[in-house]
């Protein structure tokens, strides 16, 4: 009986031993295969990054105050003017090509190393814009893109000679100060915004 019993425990001592040795292969073959693998970790730093910017576009929001417009040159150092008809107050101009004015008044002009089409952002205080004065430079506006909560204080002949420009807003200007809107469109043979809403 005891023997019996003794060389049930060395089978099951036996058995114990062949499937600690089955692991330890296990792990070692596995361990070759991976080591064998091309290194594809990303940096710390780089993997931060993406995350970084992951979170960013999840997270962050369109401006929607700054008065936007998108404007087209043709030629090499090429430049648009921003006219504002006298007004007076003080604003930032983001130029879309990594340019920026800040603290500015009156009127504005940029120059652009290539051409293209650019994408301009005017925020503070800013309340007039006046193409009509020069039809040539009123041209190269190609759409408005959005009002942004611009209080203007007068349309006149704002947008004349804009023969190019286009309407692409989904938000209404702030016309409240406003008491004269003549000539507003005046020769903007493009537009094609409906203006029923105002």
């Amino acid at each position: 009986m005891i023997c019996q019993h003794v060389r049930k425990r060395c089978r099951t001592s036996s058995n114990n031993s062949v499937a600690v040795v089955a692991s330890v292969l296990v792990l070692a073959s596995m361990a070759f295969i991976f080591s064998e693998l091309p290194d594809t970790t990303v940096p710390a730093t780089d993997a931060d990054l993406l995350y970084g910017m992951a979170a960013y576009a999840q997270t962050s929001e369109p401006n929607t105050t700054d008065f936007v417009t998108t404007w087209r040159t043709t030629s090499p150092n090429e430049s648009i003017k921003i006219p504002t008809n006298g007004a007076t107050g003080t604003y930032t101009i983001s130029w879309g090509d990594n340019a920026t004015s800040t603290n500015i008044t009156g009127d504005q002009s940029h120059t652009y190393a290539k051409p293209g089409d650019y994408q301009v952002r005017i925020s503070g205080d800013f309340t007039r814009i006046y193409l009509g004065q020069n039809f040539g430079n009123a041209a190269k506006l190609i759409s408005i893109d959005q009002w942004g909560n611009t209080m203007w204080s007068s349309m006149n002949g704002a947008f004349a000679g804009a023969s190019n420009m286009e309407y692409k807003v989904t938000d209404a200007p702030n016309l409240s100060q406003v008491t004269d809107m003549y000539g507003m469109f005046l020769n903007a043979s493009s537009f094609n915004g409906d203006i029923s809403g105002w």
